[in-house]
């Protein structure tokens, strides 16, 4: 029997090409569903991370500013600053300053440069630390936290700022290593308090070291009174949210007494300090990452200045955060 074996056909050249030209599309295309569905990840991951550093900056301003002018259970008229307090100045933010308690809260208006800021203490944040036009905040308090009634004050801080408070009576500003003021010694209502002096700004990096910036994201920073190496107290920065672009603040005036606010002013023209019982907070938060494929034109308006990203920033997706904040301390009776 004769068995007769014939050769399969094969492809040729060109049907190879048109298979290799078909898989080539269908391989651009599910990269390209690949591409856009991680580029609408990255869109929605980061817009959620905008609106959590838009409400955590505004939360943290919150936190300060209702609690102004809290001295333990006196007025500020009734503390006294002890012969053994000791801060370090940096520039004018010295001791003096620190422990100004007639203004528990002062603002000052946004200019192009912070040497140009109306009535800023020279000195205090370096010239390259500062967003233009951006508005900073200075709050002075009694830390409700952390109070102790112990004698001397916190000898685990010496060297850390307290308000020894005794309700109804008076309060004296002293050292953690300090005894407590003699005529304030055991009696019942006594708390040591930490002294807060803390101002917020908007700095335009996140990271420094050595003094100099090391990237460009804008931040919202708090430079704030806190333990120093020697035997003082001294002004730390603390790098608190990244990607705030813009802030702006409104001071509610209680001008007659009536324990409601009639007017609302930026810093430059609130008529006095001691009146301002509430707060208005606007800023702009940015997005992290930059898509090419996207151009912010937008204006935005916080309270009344129009904030305008630079043209080689607008590859960023943005929103305006307000709050209002009322002083617990100056509005209730």
């Amino acid at each position: 029997m004769n068995v007769r074996i014939g050769l399969q056909p094969g492809f040729s050249l060109v049907e190879l090409m048109v298979a290799v030209t078909v898989s080539l599309l269908l391989l651009s295309g599910v990269v390209q569903l690949f591409a856009g569905s991680k580029r609408a990840y990255q869109i929605q991951n980061d817009f959620g991370v905008l609106q959590e550093n838009g409400r955590y900056a505004t939360g943290i301003l919150a936190g300060g500013i209702r609690v102004v002018d809290h001295w333990g259970g006196v007025g500020a008229g009734a503390i006294t600053i002890g012969g053994g307090v000791a801060i370090t100045a940096t520039g004018n933010c010295n001791q003096a300053w620190a422990t100004n308690v007639n203004t528990a809260i002062q603002g000052y208006e946004g200019a192009s440069a912070i040497g140009s800021v109306s009535g800023f203490p020279s000195g205090c944040l370096a010239t390259t630390d500062y967003v233009a036009n951006s508005d900073i905040i200075v709050l002075r308090y009694a830390d409700p936290n952390g109070a102790t009634n112990t004698s001397p004050v916190d000898s685990s801080n010496p060297n850390e700022v307290y308000v020894s408070s005794l309700v109804g009576a008076r309060a004296e500003i002293s050292m953690g290593s300090n005894n407590v003021p003699g005529d304030l010694q055991g009696q019942n209502g006594l708390y040591n308090y930490p002294f807060v002096v803390e101002m917020y700004f908007l700095r335009p990096c996140s990271t420094k070291l050595l003094g100099t910036c090391q990237d460009t994201i804008p931040t919202l920073t708090r430079l704030k009174l806190g333990p120093g190496p020697g035997s003082s107290a001294v002004f730390i920065e603390e790098t608190l949210v990244e990607n705030i672009e813009q802030m702006q603040f409104q001071y509610g005036s209680d001008t007659d007494a009536n324990g409601s606010a009639d007017r609302y002013d930026n810093a430059g023209s609130v008529p006095n300090w001691g009146q301002v019982i509430s707060v208005r907070v606007s800023l702009v938060a940015g997005g992290a990452t930059r898509d090419n494929g996207y151009t912010d034109t937008s204006s935005y308006t916080l309270l009344d200045f129009n904030y305008i990203p630079a043209t080689a920033d607008r590859n960023r997706s943005r929103q305006v955060y307000t709050r209002f904040i009322q002083i617990r301390n100056r509005t209730r009776s």
